[in-house]
């Protein structure tokens, strides 16, 4: 439990929120969008999970969509120090992903990250003191910006962990991963309707292909799934002919 939490949220969090400080936005993109590729590779190296072809395509898929639509949404700008702080992130991703996949298999989602979310307190609150506790405790906060602080924490942290971790649960560590390059398409579809951002042809393009990319991968459990369904629609139809 100490493990993950080192994992995530304390070393992905450093890494993704000082590393977007030295590189671009689109740059930053398309790093993050490099985990699933990592986090596959792991989970076939170290927890022997079976890669097959369709996960393997829907991969890099998923992965040239991010490209497409981060190369035409601004400049690629990084530093070193920026690559290597989004090193830390991709390689906190990828860590959290095969130490939980056996936790999953043992103890409750809400289980882990309750324990999650508690030793990646522990592990912040040194650094917090340390570097802003003086500024946080000599200014004044707003109502507003507190609040958002605890929105942020029980929807885009603990919630997102329970529902991040009970599909690693479910479809294992490569898959699951690729559900992490729809953010972007989140983020663009959002800002058109709340920012009014435009939406090109280029980013459409990306769109589609993050999203084809995610569906291939997949391919397998959605195959199931269609077979389930007719499955039990066939039993259904011989049930109401049997009893008439």
């Amino acid at each position: 439990m100490m493990l993950i939490a080192f994992f995530e949220p304390f070393l992905y969090f450093i890494g993704e929120g000082n590393g977007m400080h030295y590189v671009s936005s689109s740059m930053g993109s398309i790093i993050i969008a490099t985990i699933p590729i990592f986090a596959a590779v792991g989970a076939w190296l170290f927890l022997k999970e079976r890669i097959s072809v369709f996960v393997i395509l829907g991969i890099i898929l998923s992965c040239l969509g991010v490209v497409i639509m981060s190369v035409g949404s601004g400049e690629l700008r990084a530093t070193f120090t920026g690559i290597m702080f989004l090193a830390l992130a991709i390689f906190g991703a990828v860590g959290y992903g095969l130490t939980v996949r056996p936790l999953t298999l043992r103890y409750s989602t809400l289980t882990i990250v309750a324990y999650q979310t508690l030793f990646g307190a522990v592990y912040f609150l040194p650094l917090f003191l340390l570097i802003d506790g003086s500024h946080f405790f000599s200014v004044t906060h707003s109502a507003r910006g507190l609040i958002t602080i605890v929105a942020m924490s029980l929807f885009a942290t603990i919630g997102a962990f329970v529902l991040y971790t009970d599909v690693i649960r479910s479809l294992g560590v490569a898959k699951s991963n690729v559900f992490t390059n729809l953010i972007p398409i989140f983020t663009i579809v959002l800002a058109y309707f709340i920012l009014g951002d435009a939406i090109g042809l280029r980013t459409i393009l990306g769109l589609t292909l993050t999203l084809m990319g995610l569906i291939l991968s997949q391919y397998a459990d959605l195959k199931k799934l269609k077979q389930r369904y007719l499955l039990g629609k066939s039993i259904t139809s011989e049930g109401g002919t049997n009893a008439s």
